[in-house]
């Protein structure tokens, strides 16, 4: 039993990428899965029929909507599909490699490296501060909807990173000192006042071993 107070989410993130795609900086582009990562989006919908979500919303990006898909068909709903939780737009260096990054960009690279979490890389990036004002935004939109409920996410490893540091409390610089694997679950209790519960980080048991 979700206490009245509380909005409980299952947050997941996409499964695994097809290779031919995850080459480079994939970002926003709208790369396919792998047929592994197909099983794992279809064993984590199949795993999470016996637990009631009152929504689930997923990015507009296809490998994070067919995992969507697929747990709210278990649901008998239909997701909702938002491009607030888009991975992080990289610009001018989505779809390179980081060694054709370094040889195409190498100041631009220095910078990166010395404050990857404020600078915004040419081609109308993103940096770590702009995504986070846009997931935690929509976080924040949909939480009073939901109090006394669970509701589901299917979204990326960027925004997944943001949605539990907020829970955690952790500033941008902790945001790759906890693993988001391919189609990993984890569980937060956000209540209405006070500090939220992770209770679950980067679970992979529904995967059956996928």
């Amino acid at each position: 039993m979700i206490p009245a107070d509380v909005t409980r989410i299952v947050l997941l993130r996409h499964g695994e990428v097809h290779p031919e795609d995850a080459r480079g900086l994939y970002g926003q582009m709208d790369v396919r899965l792998s047929e592994r990562g197909i099983r794992q989006s279809d064993a984590a919908g199949a795993w999470l029929a016996n637990q009631r979500f009152a929504r689930v919303y997923t990015s507009d990006l296809r490998r994070a909507h067919y995992l969507g898909s697929s747990i709210a068909r278990h649901q008998g709903l239909a997701p909702t599909v938002t491009p607030a939780l888009r991975e992080r737009n990289f610009g001018a260096w989505q779809a390179l490699t980081w060694q054709e990054i370094q040889d195409r960009f190498p100041d631009e690279h220095r910078r990166y490296e010395a404050n990857r979490f404020t600078m915004r890389v040419p081609g109308g990036a993103e940096n770590f501060q702009d995504v986070r004002h846009r997931v935690i935004g929509f976080l924040h939109s949909i939480l009073d909807r939901h109090r006394g409920q669970q509701i589901a996410i299917t979204a990326h490893s960027g925004p997944n990173r943001l949605i539990l540091a907020e829970a955690l409390r952790l500033p941008l610089e902790s945001l790759f000192t906890f693993e988001q694997d391919y189609c990993c679950r984890n569980v937060i209790d956000f209540p209405a006042s006070g500090t939220p519960r992770v209770r679950l980080l980067n679970g992979t048991e529904h995967l059956g071993g996928i």
